[in-house]
């Protein structure tokens, strides 16, 4: 028996590295079965897992779109908010504009109101007549000035504003030449007779 052994160790030490080929071989072939039977199993599951990301691929397409749409939507609204904030401005401006027009006008026909009366009551009360500044200027300027007055008082009953404000710059240069203040109303400086009288 002992013999036996040894020569079944003699063998198998022989046959040892074919043994191991035997051994890597099925090791091998398991492998190989085990992926084939994974890709059969993958490979059976394709169409499904092809559906599902089919579908999956469209949601996020759709998500994207959706999500595109909206964007488009907001800077949309938000162009739209823009131009009508702009309209709304540019519409206050205008009325700002038109009631500055307005106000002035209305300044300016409230000055008038108010040199009107002022001429008129300076005019024919005594104060006008023994006014402080009346013969301050020479014999010429004092012409000068009530040709302006007359011509002034004239113009602004007839509205023509342009010749009216030709007439006040001629005065108030005489007033500069002077030194009479610009507060002075114009009656006070015109001789008593200067200008046509309004009746009341």
């Amino acid at each position: 028996m002992n013999r036996f052994v040894q020569f079944s160790l003699i063998a198998l030490a022989l046959n040892w590295p074919a043994w191991e080929q035997i051994q890597q071989s099925r090791t091998a072939q398991g492998a190989r079965l085990i992926t084939a039977q994974g890709a059969r199993l993958i490979t059976g599951a394709a169409p499904q897992d092809r559906d599902d990301q089919a579908k999956r691929d469209q949601d996020d397409d759709d998500r994207r779109r959706d999500r595109d749409h909206r964007r488009h939507d907001r800077d949309d609204k938000h162009h739209r908010d823009q131009d009508r904030d702009r309209d709304r401005d540019r519409d206050r401006d205008r009325d700002q504009d038109r009631n500055r027009v307005y106000q002035d006008r209305d300044r300016d026909r409230d000055n008038d109101a108010y040199y009107d009366r002022d001429n008129r009551e300076y005019g024919r009360g005594s104060y006008g007549r023994n006014s402080q500044w009346r013969g301050r200027l020479s014999a010429q300027d004092q012409s000068r000035f009530d040709s302006y007055y007359s011509r002034w008082l004239g113009y602004r009953r007839s509205n023509n504003q342009s010749e009216a404000e030709s007439m006040d710059r001629r005065m108030r240069d005489v007033y500069a030449h002077y030194g009479i203040p610009n507060n002075v109303p114009y009656n006070q400086v015109a001789s008593s007779g200067a200008g046509p009288i309004v009746a009341y």
